[in-house]
């Protein structure tokens, strides 16, 4: 496991995974777009279907995965990528606040020994 140094403090810890949620949302509506124009174009059939190449095309392209045919399991991985983004800027943020109410409970109960 890893460690981050907050430089900017809490404060700007929630800075940056405010703008990385926003940039998950961003990307995630861009890919559903983009996965829409590629569904689009590849209902044309653009590799062909009977030469050699477009076989080895299709085989590849439609390779068994554990998630099923390899371009719709790279499809889902890639639709996945902004709400998975978004869950971390999101714990990252809500890590912030822990931090900074741990630090002032921990700031209080010393004043209150002393």
């Amino acid at each position: 496991m890893g460690w981050v140094e907050l430089t900017e403090g809490p404060d700007g810890l929630r800075s940056r995974a405010t703008q990385l949620s926003g940039q998950a949302d961003a990307f995630a509506a861009r890919l559903s777009s983009l996965l829409a124009q590629i569904a689009a174009v590849e209902a044309g059939s653009p590799q062909g279907v009977s030469d050699d190449y477009a076989r080895a095309f299709n085989t590849n392209y439609n390779k068994p995965t554990d998630g099923g045919p390899l371009h719709e399991a790279i499809d889902n991985q890639a639709r996945d990528l902004g709400p998975e983004a978004t869950t971390i800027g999101n714990a990252l943020s809500a890590g912030a606040t822990d931090y900074e109410i741990g630090d002032l409970q921990a700031e209080n109960d010393i004043n209150s020994v002393i």
